[in-house]
């Protein structure tokens, strides 16, 4: 018998960041340093067991071979390429703080053929929906990758705005997806209505749809994939699954990354995204 910890995990202890105010990256030894002060002594049997080709042992290993069992990868292959597939993880991982997957993930997508920008863009359009600090927490176990791959940082910037046309540029992103009236700011608005409004296609576009590396179809995938990752967000996710069709996107690749996600979102979520994007398919249709 041997003393091993058993480290106890919290989106407190992995939004580390947070607490250090996000003054920069969080490396995964940093969060590791912290979860050690909140680990708990077990004594447990020492485990001989092979690890499997995802780096799993002892218990872990057959519950990593029943992930083989969700969703229907036969469809997903056919309506979803290798990258998409690709995308729609990565963000799913990175909007549920599944930051060593997160790592792992990056490996698996520079196999598959996305480029370091692409991973790089991927991670950072989820900011504005799940929020900051899941993406900065994830990006720096993606450098991790990026520099065990001998990859130069920091990669190439691919902002295209100023601080001076952000609202005008995303606004033209927004509409060009949501449509020509959208976001209006009308005189009968109240200031605090116009401010809303405004910093929605100044931040959420401006500075994220605006940027190159990934297409308007890719990031509106990422987008709908981290908001059914969220879940709650019924209304949103109802929005943002019609301009992922306008965006290119197809109704079948939407429901391909539903199930293809479903692992790491759980059936209630899963279950109630595929609904919600099943009938805004349906009403386009």
């Amino acid at each position: 018998m041997k003393k091993r910890r058993i480290v106890v995990l919290s989106a407190l202890v992995l939004s580390v960041g947070i607490l250090g105010g996000c003054s920069g990256n969080v490396s995964a030894a940093d969060t590791t340093a912290v979860q050690e002060t909140v680990s708990v002594q077990e004594t447990v049997p020492e485990q001989d067991a092979e690890t499997n080709e995802g780096g799993y042992t002892g218990n872990q290993v057959e519950l990593a071979e029943m992930l083989d069992h969700f969703g229907d990868q036969e469809f997903i292959d056919a309506n979803l390429s290798v990258k998409k597939q690709q995308l729609s993880i990565l963000a799913t991982l990175v909007t549920t703080m599944s930051y060593p997957q997160v790592k792992e993930q990056v490996g698996i997508a520079l196999d598959a053929g996305l480029t370091p920008i692409e991973i790089k863009e991927a991670i950072y359009q989820v900011a504005p929906y799940a929020g900051y600090q899941k993406a900065i927490n994830a990006m720096a176990y993606a450098d991790e990758m990026f520099e065990e791959r001998g990859i130069e940082l920091p990669l190439e910037s691919q902002a295209t705005v100023t601080d001076e046309n952000r609202y005008e540029e995303g606004l033209a992103a927004q509409r060009a997806i949501f449509g020509e009236n959208f976001a209006a700011i009308t005189d009968d608005m109240s200031e605090s209505m116009k401010r809303r409004v405004a910093y929605v296609s100044e931040y959420s576009f401006g500075d994220f749809m605006t940027r190159t590396g990934l297409d308007d179809a890719e990031r509106e995938l990422i987008v709908t994939c981290t908001i059914a990752a969220l879940g709650g967000a019924d209304s949103q996710l109802s929005g943002h699954a019609a301009g992922s069709l306008t965006a290119g996107n197809t109704g079948d690749e939407l429901l391909a990354s539903v199930l293809l996600c479903a692992p790491y979102n759980g059936f209630p979520r899963a279950l109630n995204a595929y609904g919600i994007i099943n009938e805004v398919v349906a009403q386009a249709e």
